[in-house]
């Protein structure tokens, strides 16, 4: 069977609309453990065993008007480093001992989180009455499925329209 009828070329559109829809709701799942995840007080340390994976920064009063920074902090006084938390994009909730808290910040894929600290901080100096806490949550891996799910929905979709091409390209020559 040669697909000969234009109707294969919108088969192959819905093939890759599909499998981007698809897509979007499997790598939408990485935020889950970000959801559900138990958030502690900034006062405490992360364990001295986290291991590798994210850091998720919290706050109980979002201050949108504010530049608000978190910072990760390793090691003591004297060999501190910060690495910085970036702004996650999304605007999510969790529900922990009837505080709603609002995430702020999270941490690159992998960072390493033994015995860090989540320090957040106003730039504008002015006293800050919110209250701040972080999780420890995986990295993420349904994105990078959710990548595998839209790039093979791609390709088959551009193969199904070449080989569209191709079948309707032999029945003109064909008929010549």
């Amino acid at each position: 069977m040669r697909p000969t009828s234009p109707l294969w070329y919108l088969l192959a559109l819905l093939l890759a609309l599909g499998s981007w829809m698809a897509a979007a709701a499997v790598a939408a799942g990485d935020w889950d453990p970000m959801r559900d995840a138990e958030v502690t007080r900034v006062r405490d340390r992360l364990p001295d065993d986290a291991g590798p994976g994210r850091v998720a920064a919290y706050t109980d009063t979002l201050q949108p008007e504010r530049d608000l920074t978190c910072v990760l902090v390793h090691g003591s006084k004297a060999t501190r480093t910060e690495t910085p938390l970036h702004d996650p994009g999304v605007d999510l909730t969790t529900e922990q001992d009837g505080i709603t808290w609002h995430l702020v910040a999270v941490s690159d894929p992998g960072t390493d989180r033994d015995g860090t600290a989540v320090r957040c901080r106003m730039g504008d100096e002015v006293v800050d009455t919110a209250a701040y806490a972080w999780a420890a949550v995986p990295d993420p891996s349904a994105a990078r499925t959710g990548q595998g799910v839209g790039a093979l929905g791609t390709a088959l979709a551009v193969g199904l329209a070449g080989w569209t091409a191709f079948g309707r390209h032999r029945v003109r020559a064909s008929a010549r």
